[in-house]
């Protein structure tokens, strides 16, 4: 839910990215689904997306810089988990 509400609220599916505050449309930059939202609204309002390559680039963009610390993460939980394990013995 803390990613999920604000990540639909700020993604312009509901409400245009373009009527948005300076501070909420900085945010909506951040929800990689805003960039699904906009290819989505413009499918279904014009017949093709003229930025769909460049949405689908940002949410790669978005899923590997993402994969990247889950691993450095649980990489280090694991080094760490070793280390005080053989501390202990």
């Amino acid at each position: 839910m803390i990613y999920i509400m604000p990540g639909l609220l700020y993604s312009g599916l509901s409400f245009p990215n373009f009527r948005m505050d300076e501070y909420a449309e900085f945010f909506s930059q951040l929800m990689p689904i805003s960039y699904a939202g906009d290819s989505l609204r413009d499918v279904l309002l014009l017949g093709y997306a003229p930025h769909l390559f460049n949405d689908c680039r940002s949410m790669i963009l978005f899923g590997l810089i993402s994969y990247l610390i889950t691993i450095m993460i649980f990489t280090a939980k694991t080094l760490l988990r070793k280390e005080s394990r053989s501390h202990a013995v």
